[in-house]
């Protein structure tokens, strides 16, 4: 074998050494990345699945009449903005498609789900001010 002959079988070597290189580079990527997701995956639907907590029951008041929204399915609901005693507004969803009375006293439910660094604020309609409790 001739000088020309080596030089050629060394760089097809190198370049066999460089793609198998790459292939491993690769393949290390791809796992990362699947892992990566799989355990996003694992971590939202843990915290999906955890149940909020009641953590208070607020009064607040009417501010705007957004009129009856109806969904897909024939629901009907309404869509308000109410306006704490504290001073701060949120938006809640009625059910049925009776008017609420400007001003109305509405009870509000305060729900948390703190989860490590993450925190989510829900809240829900509680019914009226004066109504029954079993009545909503």
């Amino acid at each position: 074998m001739d000088d020309r002959q080596r030089d050629l079988n060394r760089r097809i070597r190198r370049a066999q050494r460089q793609e198998l290189l790459r292939n491993i580079w690769e393949g290390r990527m791809i796992a990362f990345i699947a892992l990566f997701i799989l355990g996003a995956l694992v971590l939202t639907t843990m915290y999906n699945s955890s149940q909020p907590q009641l953590d208070k029951t607020v009064i607040a008041h009417l501010v705007n009449d957004s009129g009856v929204i109806t969904t897909r399915q024939g629901t009907q609901y309404r869509h308000e903005t109410v306006e704490f005693e504290s001073g701060g507004t949120t938006f809640i969803d009625i059910p049925g498609s009776d008017p609420v009375p400007e001003n109305a006293t509405i009870k509000v439910e305060i729900y948390r789900k703190d989860w490590g660094p993450i925190h989510q604020v829900t809240y829900k309609f509680g019914g009226y001010e004066g109504e029954a409790a079993g009545a909503s």
